[in-house]
């Protein structure tokens, strides 16, 4: 079954009028949560963290299920081997390179994500360290991720620097939301403070 198939099966047991038994809920968490980090395509898993299906395994022998899915979805690989190295599952080994690369463009997404506009100029050191990547490796990276179009912006070869312009837009966490409101407020008091230097500058203009 896809992740997309698993997706509808588990929104219609969150939603339908009669709940899944406690056994199948926790069976088919597991394997949302295995189909949405094995899936090549799938970048976007704050809405699956979030889902009340996922709570099922809180508890359970495949709660490593639940670090799972949430250390992909942060790009954080330390927190993803943490959590395979209890998980059961070939699956996971067998695709570790791919696991590795997916959590890496994560994790470059999160970089640019939690940086203001004016300053997504990522070196490549930081890429690498950051995703801990071989720093030879960081362009490919980077290519993979504007080649998906996950982000857009373009690269400084000379200077071994990433301009990202754009992250694609995903489900965020309710930190994540707070930390949007706080970008905001302090952009309207830069843009406050603009205006009101210009106003003040037109009323020198205009006394003159």
């Amino acid at each position: 079954m896809s992740f997309t198939e698993v997706t509808g099966v588990a929104t219609w047991g969150a939603r339908g009028g009669a709940a899944l038994p406690q056994a199948e809920r926790q069976a088919l968490a597991l394997r949302l949560a295995l189909a949405a980090v094995l899936a090549h395509d799938v970048y976007d898993l704050a809405e699956l963290v979030a889902h009340p299906i996922l709570e099922s395994l809180t508890g359970t022998p495949d709660e490593w299920a639940i670090r799972l899915v949430k250390g992909v979805a942060s790009g954080d690989l330390a927190a993803f081997e943490q959590a395979r190295a209890a998980a059961p599952c070939p699956e996971l080994r067998q695709a570790d390179r791919q696991l590795k690369q997916k959590i890496a463009i994560l994790c470059l997404m999160e970089m640019a994500f939690n940086r203001p506009s004016s300053q997504r100029a990522l070196s490549f050191a930081e890429i690498a360290a950051a995703a801990r990547v071989p720093p030879a490796e960081v362009e490919l990276l980077v290519m993979k991720a504007l080649a998906e179009k996950l982000i857009r912006g373009h690269i400084d070869q000379v200077s071994e620097v990433v301009h990202v312009t754009w992250v694609r837009p995903r489900c965020v966490s309710r930190a994540a939301v707070l930390q949007l409101a706080a970008r905001v407020a302090a952009w309207s008091s830069a843009a406050a403070a603009a205006a009101a230097l210009l106003d003040n500058a037109a009323t020198d203009v205009l006394t003159l």
